[in-house]
């Protein structure tokens, strides 16, 4: 479930991840350890 909300909003931000962060109610910081959790990277692939 959460990796669904990172993804849809990095979708719908364009992969900004300030505007993600902010859109989240998280900092920058964490949103690039969400990212790391899940393996979602700053472009558009995911890696598995």
């Amino acid at each position: 479930m959460e990796e669904n909300l990172l993804q849809d909003a990095l979708s719908f931000h364009n992969r900004n991840i300030k505007k993600t962060a902010e859109h989240l109610g998280v900092s920058r910081v964490t949103l690039y350890r969400l990212m790391e959790k899940y393996c979602i990277t700053s472009g558009d692939e995911v890696r598995h």
